[in-house]
């Protein structure tokens, strides 16, 4: 079976794609599929939102289904097939104020 996944803002143009098809044998959870494409080299950008043991480290919006994982089961939020997972990198900037 398969997922889409969607790499939405910054991320798609450092991984140079917008989205893939994933093929999944069973249910994975969305920490099952980020360690599978953290190990990737082709992946190696998304690495950087993630700590060692792949907790959320940077500013990154993930989705599934349309729903925020924050919403739904965090990390061990279950995708099966035709589902969608999309990663959104939260840019932030500004001016900083003068005192």
């Amino acid at each position: 079976m398969k997922i889409q996944i969607k790499f939405l803002g910054s991320l798609q143009y450092d991984l140079k794609q917008q989205y893939l098809l994933y093929q999944i044998s069973s249910e994975k959870s969305v920490l099952e599929i980020v360690r599978e494409l953290t190990q990737d080299a082709q992946f190696k950008e998304l690495k950087s939102f993630f700590t060692e043991s792949l907790d959320v480290k940077r500013s990154i919006l993930i989705f599934v289904n349309d729903q925020s994982i924050s919403v739904l089961d965090g990390m061990s939020t279950k995708l099966k097939a035709n589902d969608t997972l999309v990663f959104i990198p939260v840019i932030h900037g500004g001016v900083p104020l003068s005192l």
